[in-house]
């Protein structure tokens, strides 16, 4: 989940000589600003091969955020062994949206073997830091019993927090899960 801290960072990442000048000597957030202003064209025109390079060089020096942003990079290019490996290194500092990427390559079985069990464990570092796509995913899980024993109250628990969130998909989940107990409770049926 975006912080308030990051979403002013990227709302400021607009290339200027200041900024390139600050990249240039290895600062790492100007490095990353650098990149968002390349992959945007916000003040330069878009280049994805130089927003790879800058946000490559945040990366190593430790930013889960560039680490984040370069994992999706590389899986965008198919390469889900290297995005793996970056998500997993924002992931264990508690970037919220690299536990949750994490957690979908291991649900989809893109980089690693499929293992739900492995996935429910990342979606709930990232839905414990409040991320509504995690929190959706773990109503899926627990309805379903992907990783877990099948378990509707806590789906609902979780697609209610994704809900409150603005999930829409929560929202959905949520409303469907009420209209199925309603039903039940009509026709004396169990869930």
């Amino acid at each position: 989940m975006s912080t308030n801290t990051e979403e002013s960072a990227l709302a400021a990442a607009v290339y200027s000589p200041a900024l390139l000048a600050r990249a240039q000597k290895g600062d790492p957030q100007s490095e990353y600003l650098l990149g968002i202003s390349y992959f945007t064209g916000r003040g330069v025109s878009q280049d994805r091969s130089q927003a790879s390079i800058w946000i490559s060089k945040a990366a190593a020096h430790g930013r889960a955020d560039a680490q984040t942003y370069l994992g999706t990079l590389c899986e965008e290019t198919g390469d889900f062994t290297e995005a793996l490996k970056w998500y997993r290194l924002a992931a264990i500092q508690g970037h919220a949206l690299a536990q949750f990427s994490v957690g979908q390559m291991h649900i989809s079985g893109e980089g690693v073997p499929r293992d739900c069990a492995e996935a429910l464990k990342w979606f709930h570092m990232a839905a414990d830091q409040g991320l509504p796509s995690a929190q959706w995913n773990l109503g899926l899980a627990y309805s379903r019993g992907d990783g877990t024993p099948m378990d509707k109250a806590e789906a609902v628990k979780w697609w209610r927090l994704a809900a409150d969130n603005g999930h829409a998909s929560a929202q959905f989940s949520l409303a469907g899960s009420y209209l199925l107990v309603k039903a039940c409770r009509k026709t004396k049926r169990k869930l």
